[in-house]
């Protein structure tokens, strides 16, 4: 992903009957949202830097919760539900 500029912007949002995701760059702050069956999980990371290429990664599952890696490296894991983690 490349941000342009210093404001939101929306990157990914995906929405279907069972679950929810989004990936959205606030400045200075790159977010990520998952809800599945009225839960949530949330988490934040820095270091995106503004109009350079980031590879970003995220991988789920109930048990271990969200991984949330930026340029191959793990920038916040969230394990908790409902709750937010950084």
């Amino acid at each position: 992903m490349k941000v342009e500029a210093e404001c939101f912007q929306p990157i990914v949002i995906v929405v279907s009957t069972e679950s929810r995701l989004a990936l959205v760059y606030q400045p200075d702050t790159l977010q990520f949202r998952f809800r599945k069956d009225g839960w949530t999980w949330r988490l934040e990371a820095e270091g995106v830097v503004v109009g350079r290429w980031h590879h970003v990664t995220v991988t789920w599952s109930e048990t271990e919760g969200i991984f949330l890696y930026i340029d191959a490296t793990l920038a916040g894991r969230c394990d908790r539900r409902s709750v937010s983690c950084y």
